[in-house]
């Protein structure tokens, strides 16, 4: 009685041309596959130091950030917030509305939504200030500009001298009022909550920590000292407090 021989699978030529064709389009796949199966995700890496400064009081804080996307698909990032809170309470909100090119940029770009492909990073020091109502910020920018040109002119009818000029104290006291109205600083400990908002919508926060010392404080409150001699001046020497951080728990 005649039986047909069956070949074992380990000596079929077909399966294994077959199986290794199979594992070469896995290969081939797989990176595809790996970005698929990482999903929407975003990186925020902050440095530890920070820098806080202030226009005529209104605060504002200089602050070195990375964002990578460790997601599968492109990501847009629309804005970045920061939320200053003390003892509990919201201080202020502030949006970045510009970044530096590099650590040594002496001006800073306008910020405008970018997006980000999977792996591609962006790291810059953002600019986060007030969005100011326009009647305050009005009121601050032609109080600068009297004191300006109150010191222009005398510079005109008396000649520089190689010396500092002093604006009129009448001028320069509605620039202090503005000051006192709007600088929010004080010691003691404070929370930074970032968040970003996202297209499509990835949740992205961080909450960091820092202490203020009564010298931070003085010294930038000490701005309005420098507001009698003009915009330029105090724009050169009053460069911020730089202030370290440390990561807090939500």
């Amino acid at each position: 009685m005649n039986t047909d021989s069956i070949t074992p699978l380990y000596l079929n030529w077909g399966f294994w041309s077959f199986l290794v064709a199979l594992v070469a389009l896995i290969i081939s796949l797989f990176p595809h596959i790996r970005i698929w199966l990482k999903g929407n995700k975003l990186d925020l890496e902050i440095h530890n130091k920070i820098t806080l400064h202030h226009w005529v009081g209104f605060p504002s804080i200089n602050i070195y950030l990375g964002v990578t996307n460790k997601g599968r698909a492109r990501v847009k990032i629309k804005s970045m917030n920061v939320k200053i809170v003390k003892d509990g309470r919201d201080i202020e909100n502030l949006s970045c509305n510009g970044y530096f090119e590099s650590t040594t940029s002496q001006s800073a770009n306008l910020f405008f939504p970018f997006e980000l492909s999977s792996d591609e990073s962006w790291d810059h020091v953002c600019w986060f200030a007030i969005n100011l109502d326009r009647n305050k910020e009005q009121k601050a920018r032609s109080a600068f500009t009297a004191v300006d040109m109150n010191i222009s002119e005398k510079i005109r009818v008396n000649g520089a001298n190689n010396q500092l000029v002093e604006a009129n104290s009448e001028l320069v006291d509605t620039l202090k009022e503005i000051h006192s109205q709007n600088f929010i600083w004080d010691s003691g400990e404070y929370y930074l909550e970032l968040r970003f908002e996202t297209i499509p919508s990835i949740i992205l926060e961080k909450r960091v920590r820092f202490t203020l010392f009564e010298s931070d404080v003085k010294e930038l409150n000490d701005y309005f000292n420098d507001y009698k001699f003009g915009s330029a001046y105090n724009h050169q020497k009053n460069k911020g407090v730089n202030i370290l951080i440390s990561e807090a728990s939500n």
